[in-house]
């Protein structure tokens, strides 16, 4: 792993402790969503990570956006039906 990109995500996650209760620690991520370059390393420290503990054995890593269902039948969480 690279030792740059590693301190770059670093000083874009922001600990939080006894939150939200004691002996919890919190990580708030959303400064390192926020920034392009430090998003950009963490996705590659992680694809680095995953290729290295599963042999290359993996091929894509896909994700779906927070709030919907990845079946769309399903519609808006926020709807009745």
């Amino acid at each position: 792993m690279s030792e740059p990109e590693l301190k770059l995500v670093a000083r874009r996650i922001r600990s939080f402790p006894d939150f939200p209760i004691p002996g919890v620690l919190f990580r708030d991520i959303s400064p390192l969503l926020k920034d392009p370059d430090s998003f950009r390393a963490s996705i590659r420290l992680l694809a680095s990570h995953l290729k290295s503990t599963h042999s290359g054995k993996i091929d894509y890593i896909a994700g779906h956006k927070a709030g919907q269902h990845p079946d769309s039948r399903l519609g808006d969480p926020g709807t009745s039906r």
